[in-house]
């Protein structure tokens, strides 16, 4: 179940993005956004199948850890690297561009730091999954990265 969850973050952090920078009407957008929802329904699809999660063993300390299925590493590859990627090359190209406003490269810069953050700890989930034997202690960086989203939605006026 957990891992079903996760096939969305990509996507709706996509679509939060493009929103936030006020490009989500653009055609190309529209267009990528479609395309990355397909993906991301056609890897839910196989969610609970063990083309997705082929089985779960005990690793480490947990009881109970997934094993990646055939599907696994082109949801890696596409979703975390296609979606996330374009996300985050909106998100520089809109701090780079000196149209943007002081407020808005502040959003930008925070959103962008709670990004690394929290998605960096949370990546640290997938070396155990592949079987590489580095234990997943970044999970409470998620919660410090939602911290600088917070921050950011309080300070810098985000929503």
């Amino acid at each position: 179940m957990l891992n079903f969850g996760a096939i969305f973050i990509p996507v709706l952090f996509l679509q939060w993005i493009l929103v936030l920078l006020d490009i989500d009407r653009q055609k190309k957008n529209r267009i990528v956004l479609r395309i990355s929802y397909l993906l991301t329904l056609f890897f839910a699809f196989f969610g609970f199948s063990p083309y997705f999660i082929a089985t779960v063993r005990p690793e480490y300390v947990f009881p109970y850890y997934a094993q990646p299925g055939p599907l696994h590493p082109l949801f890696i590859f596409v979703c975390w690297g296609g979606i996330v990627g374009y996300t985050i090359y909106n998100l520089l190209k809109a701090y780079r561009n000196k149209e943007t406003s002081i407020l808005k490269k502040a959003q930008i810069r925070y959103v962008f730091l709670g990004m690394l953050i929290g998605f960096g700890g949370g990546a640290t989930n997938y070396f155990l999954l592949y079987n590489i034997p580095i234990p997943n202690f970044g999970n409470f960086l998620v919660a410090i990265g939602i911290g600088f989203f917070d921050y950011s939605i309080i300070r810098y006026r985000l929503m």
